[in-house]
C-alpha cells in the first residue's frame, strides 16, 4: 500500500443495500471489519417470552423460539444494555388471539407493541455515530438525534407476514414478549445485516478490437452497462463502461479480466438499519477494540 491513505467511494447506496470501492486497505483490516459488522453491531430482538395463557399444538419452548426469530425493526442504540428488564432496555409487546373451527393464523401482524421508551438517550457511542463526517457538522439536536436511528422512524416495528403458529376451536394465546439488544455473537436473531462480504475489483481489458456485430455480441455476454458501444468512423466499437459487475470472462477470445490487488468491492445488505450507518458502526466497535488492546498492551509492559 506503501502508506497511501484508504479512500472509500459510495457506487451504489439505497435503504437496504450498499456497494464500495475501498481503495489502499490491507485485507486483514477489512475482513476483521466485515467480521464486526457481522457479530458485534448491536440490533435488537425478542429474547424473552411469558406465557400467559396458552393452548395450541405447538410446545411452549418451539413457540417461544420461533416469536424470537421474528425480525424486530428497531434500533439498537435507543435501548440501555442493562441485562435487567427495565423500561429502558427492552421493548414490551404481546399477542393475544382465540382461534375457532375453522382454524385461526397467527402472524407477526398480530404482535403489539405496548411499550417503548426510547428515551433519545445520547451515549457515547451514540454521539460518535450521529457524527457524520461526511456531511455538515452543523446540526441541530433533532437532527442529531435522528441520524443516530439511521430512520426518522425510531418506533419499533415488526416485520408483516410472518407466520408463527395455527391455533384451532378452543385454543387460545395471550403472551408477552420483550425484545433487548444483543450481537450475533450471542444469537443470530441479532444480526445487523443479512449479508456482508467484499472481493478484489476486477479489472477488465480488451486486448482487440471488437467492431460491429462482434462488438454487439460482447456486449450481451455481460451484464449490462459493462461494455458499451461507440462509433469509431463507420464502424461500432465495443469498449469498457464499468467492470465492477465482471465476474469471469472465460472462453472470451480477446478479453483479460484482472485482480486489482489495491481496490476492494465491498458489500452490506440489511433489513431495516441504513447499511451506511451499519458500516459507521462496525468501524466505531472495531477502533474501540483496538483502544482496548492498547490500553491492555501498556497495562502489561507497565507491570513488568
Amino acid at each position: 500500500m506503501n502508506g497511501s491513505k484508504i479512500r472509500i467511494k459510495i457506487n451504489e447506496h439505497t435503504p437496504t443495500s450498499l456497494q464500495l470501492t475501498v481503495s489502499n486497505a490491507p485485507l486483514p483490516f477489512l475482513n476483521a471489519l466485515r467480521r464486526v459488522i457481522l457479530e458485534e453491531v448491536p440490533a435488537v430482538a425478542i429474547s424473552k417470552v411469558l406465557f400467559h395463557k396458552y393452548v395450541g399444538v405447538l410446545p411452549e419452548e418451539v413457540l417461544a423460539h420461533r416469536l424470537g426469530l421474528v425480525p424486530v425493526f428497531c434500533d439498537a442504540l435507543l435501548l440501555s444494555s442493562s441485562e435487567e428488564m427495565v423500561r429502558s432496555s427492552c421493548v414490551r409487546m404481546r399477542i393475544r388471539k382465540e382461534g375457532s373451527d375453522g382454524g385461526v393464523w397467527v402472524r407477526s401482524d398480530d404482535i403489539e407493541v405496548v411499550h417503548f421508551d426510547s428515551g433519545r438517550r445520547i451515549s457515547s457511542w451514540s454521539r460518535a455515530m450521529s457524527e457524520d463526517r461526511i456531511g455538515d457538522e452543523e446540526r441541530s439536536d433533532e437532527e442529531r438525534n435522528d441520524a443516530i436511528d439511521g430512520t426518522n422512524n425510531s418506533s419499533p416495528m415488526i416485520k408483516q407476514g410472518v407466520l408463527i403458529t395455527k391455533l384451532g376451536p378452543n385454543q387460545h394465546l395471550d403472551v408477552e414478549m420483550y425484545a433487548t439488544k444483543g450481537t450475533a455473537k450471542e444469537h443470530a436473531k441479532y444480526s445487523t445485516v443479512n449479508i456482508c462480504y467484499y472481493r478484489m475489483h476486477p479489472i477488465l481489458t480488451l486486448t482487440r478490437s471488437f467492431k460491429n456485430d462482434d462488438a454487439h455480441l460482447l456486449r450481451k455476454r455481460f451484464k449490462n452497462g459493462v461494455i458499451g458501444i461507440r462509433k469509431n468512423g463507420k464502424d461500432e466499437e465495443a469498449y469498457v463502461v464499468d467492470d465492477r459487475d465482471v465476474i469471469d470472462a472465460e472462453n472470451v477470445e480477446g478479453v483479460c479480466v484482472e485482480k486489482d490487488e489495491h481496490r476492494v468491492l465491498f458489500y452490506v445488505e440489511t433489513e431495516f438499519v441504513d447499511p451506511w450507518e451499519v458500516v459507521k458502526r462496525g468501524l466505531y466497535v472495531l477502533v474501540e477494540k483496538g483502544k482496548a488492546l492498547r490500553r491492555d498492551v501498556r497495562t502489561y509492559v507497565d507491570g513488568v
